[in-house]
């Protein structure tokens, strides 16, 4: 009870602090009237929050819950076997919810982390959209470049913004987003949602049934494929540079790694005598632990630890 609690005092940890992130001033970087990047009309996304919302979170989501309930189906009805429960206090919780708060609570956990670290690049560089000048529509006559034709190598620091939306204002809402290019955040939570996905797929999807040779593979491509097109939209639509979409995606897929292959231990093996047969037979080794009975109680041995057995 004492970890649960621990556990969910570091999420909430981490929500407080994204949110003092986003409500503070992002660095007011300045740029040259030359520069060209930063130049480009302001589009529609083509992936919009929500949708990266449905990519990031209800897609592994859905698919982790159905995979668990999907094998612990394969277990008691195929398999026979007796599931135990976990005991936490006075509580006796079911097998299917600590799988579930295993991979489901890691990779929430992760993704917390995505969103702290993406938020800290964000604010602390301070970096311009490409859309900037367009959002921001400058008075080129409060600026010292030549005629706004931005052929000057001057360099602006501080720029006043003329957009009427209110919007639009300098501490409004567009403004401010304007100048949170680095690093990408639609690539970073894509990333490692779908990083996370693929080694989860690896690791608990079996060929088994109606599951054929490349159905693995063809949905692991299937996760990649939306990564890649969420972050490559990003630079499509100019809401960020190439280097913002290529900094977000490697730290999207670095921390997904992370959480599933050695925080949520994707890939652990068992090692119990009954987990080796189910081996040699070709069966996936379960990951539960058999309620002991007079023909399978073991003999002079230890109990195993629940709290190492998921």
């Amino acid at each position: 009870m004492l970890r649960f609690i621990l556990d969910c005092a570091v999420f909430i940890g981490i929500g407080l602090g994204i949110v003092f992130i986003q409500y503070s001033t992002p660095h007011q970087r300045g740029f040259f009237c030359d520069d060209q990047t930063i130049r480009y009309p302001d589009k529609e996304n083509t992936v919009s929050v929500p949708a990266l919302f449905v990519i990031g979170y209800g897609i592994p989501i859905v698919f982790i819950v159905l995979s668990e309930c999907s094998r612990m189906y394969w277990e008691c009805k195929k398999l026979n076997k007796v599931i135990s429960h976990f005991r936490m206090g006075r509580f006796a919780v079911h097998r299917l919810v600590v799988r579930l708060w295993r991979f489901l609570g890691y990779f929430m956990l992760g993704s917390c982390f995505v969103l702290f670290l993406t938020n800290v690049g964000k604010f602390s560089t301070g970096r311009l959209r490409p859309h900037f000048l367009d959002t921001c529509k400058p008075d080129w006559s409060l600026l010292n470049c030549s005629s706004g034709t931005l052929d000057s190598n001057y360099y602006v620091t501080h720029v006043q913004c003329t957009a009427v939306n209110p919007e639009m204002t300098e501490n409004g809402h567009k403004l401010k987003d304007a100048r949170l290019s680095f690093p990408s955040g639609h690539a970073s939570f894509s990333w490692y949602s779908m990083t996370f996905l693929v080694f989860y797929v690896q690791a608990r999807i079996h060929r088994r049934g109606f599951f054929c040779f490349t159905f693995r593979p063809m949905l692991q491509l299937l996760f990649i494929s939306l990564a890649a097109f969420t972050a490559l939209s990003r630079v499509s639509d100019y809401k960020h540079h190439w280097s913002d979409v290529l900094a977000g995606s490697m730290l999207g897929a670095v921390i997904g790694f992370i959480m599933a292959a050695h925080c949520a231990q994707v890939f652990l093996k068992k090692s119990t005598e009954a987990e080796k047969k189910e081996e040699a037979m070709g069966r996936t080794p379960s990951t539960e632990l058999l309620v002991p009975t007079e023909e399978n109680k073991p003999e002079d041995k230890k109990p195993v630890d629940p709290g190492l057995v998921i």
